[in-house]
């Protein structure tokens, strides 16, 4: 994340004191991805049309960004492109500036992320410009990219990545000061991103469909709980008939050993009394025992159904609208900061 402890503008360079998410340590120099290799983040869709890349134009200006002690080459050139929506969504869908580990402190963090988006945006004559943020109540901030194009006006891009292990994102950002950050995965969105409208209203919708799913997987949990518990009671009961089932049939065996061992006896013929009683008992707790059993094979194959059904809608469910790599505080985006101006 990124802090600004204090800022200066010097003439042609720009001076930005950051830390936390803001960069990387002792000057380590920023690995920028391989052009040849490409990224996952989506369906691989060109979403292009006959708009052309201009060949990378002479450099014109150097803003050197310090960053943690790092300096970072902010170049602006005489000429850069605004391209339109589509065009700029292929080229985020294909670049792999953000396939590293998050790594603090400050190894390769939030400001690392960004400035490998930027360099490779402005390699391809894109009007691409690094934007910082602070966070209200928060020591660090936040660093995203920021595009200009020609039909949907300035979009956000954050390719911050997670730990080793939590896998890498490509988001579109919602950022204004006064409200808090929110963020759409790629993969929440459909190949060409058509339904983008880059508004609030946009950002706000896609949490709320997120909190919607949350409340579906959250009622169908409880339904869940509730149908197992129901079929734990049915288990139990079943349980209990054959205990029952079982007492009866070792009673009928011990009555027929006796029956055996002396057949004329006055004992023999109590235990042939005994036996016949029970006998049709034995029939009743065998039916009895096998309905229970059906009923209770039915409850765990609902169960079992309904788990599948909950697992199915999990996997549709969609990414969320809103970053929560600041934790649960959820603050307010405070100043914000372009560079090159």
């Amino acid at each position: 994340m990124v802090t600004r402890v204090g800022k200066n503008y010097l003439g042609l360079g720009l001076i930005v004191f950051l830390s936390g998410c803001g960069g990387s340590k002792g000057g380590n120099p920023i690995k920028l991805p391989d052009p040849a290799n490409r990224d996952q983040g989506g369906p691989r869709v060109a979403c292009v049309d006959n708009e052309s890349l201009p060949a990378p134009t002479p450099q014109i200006r150097n803003y050197p960004l310090h960053v943690n002690g790092k300096v970072l080459e902010m170049t602006q050139r005489a000429s850069l492109l605004k391209p339109r929506f589509n065009k700029l969504m292929s080229f985020l869908r294909e670049s792999r500036a953000n396939e590293h580990d998050y790594i603090e402190p400050y190894v390769y963090v939030c400001a690392d992320f960004a400035y490998a988006l930027y360099q490779e945006a402005l390699a391809l004559g894109l009007d691409a410009k690094y934007m910082g943020f602070g966070l209200s109540g928060q020591e660090a901030g936040h660093a995203v990219v920021a595009f200009e194009t020609s039909d949907r006006g300035r979009v956000l891009v954050d390719f911050t990545g997670g730990k080793a292990g939590e896998g890498h994102y490509k988001r579109l950002s919602w950022v204004q000061p006064g409200e808090h950050y929110l963020a759409v995965d790629f993969r929440g969105l459909s190949p060409c991103a058509t339904e983008f409208t880059n508004d609030r209203d946009f950002f706000e919708t896609k949490r709320n469909e997120l909190a919607d799913f949350d409340a579906r997987i959250t009622q169908m949990s409880e339904g869940i709980a509730v149908k197992a518990a129901s079929c734990k009671g049915l288990a139990d009961e079943r349980d209990i008939r054959r205990s029952e089932l079982n007492a009866t049939t070792q009673k009928i065996s011990e009555l027929t050993r006796i029956i055996i061992a002396a057949p004329n006896s006055a004992e023999a013929d109590e235990a042939r009394r005994q036996r016949n009683i029970l006998q049709p008992i034995k029939v009743a707790q065998q039916q009895s025992l096998q309905q229970a059993e059906g009923i209770m094979t039915t409850c765990f194959t609902e169960w079992n159904q309904l788990n599948t059904q909950r697992s199915g809608l999990q996997k549709q469910k969609p990414y969320p609208a809103f970053y929560q790599g600041f934790g649960d505080k959820d603050p307010l985006i405070t100043d914000v900061d372009l560079a090159p101006l």
